[in-house]
């Protein structure tokens, strides 16, 4: 949620300069700010239904190796195996690596 809060504060500032009539690198640098915000946001959570494969996941590479696993104690199941369509998906959600 902080993510949506600094895009909608750059937003506003981004408004505020333009009404000073400010140089367009200063707009431009919102612009940049607001877009590495939001693609930030795209990739930080997901419901199940609209991941597609390992690499669409916000687990992935982080949080889970991807795909099934064998560990001393046997094979062990990727988490998306137990998720339902609405299930919504982010980094750090689970206590251990999977």
């Amino acid at each position: 949620m902080e993510i949506k809060r600094a895009i909608k504060l750059l937003e506003i500032q981004k408004k505020n300069y333009a009404r000073l009539d400010c140089t367009i690198s200063i707009i431009e640098a919102f612009n940049m700010g607001i877009t590495a915000l939001k693609e930030k946001q795209g990739n930080e959570e997901k419901y199940a239904k609209d991941i597609k494969d390992c690499e669409s996941c916000p687990l992935y590479k982080n949080d889970c190796s991807g795909g099934a696993t064998g560990t001393p104690s046997g094979y062990k199941e990727p988490p998306c195996t137990s998720w339902n369509d609405d299930t919504l998906i982010y980094e750090g959600m689970y206590d251990s690596n999977y």
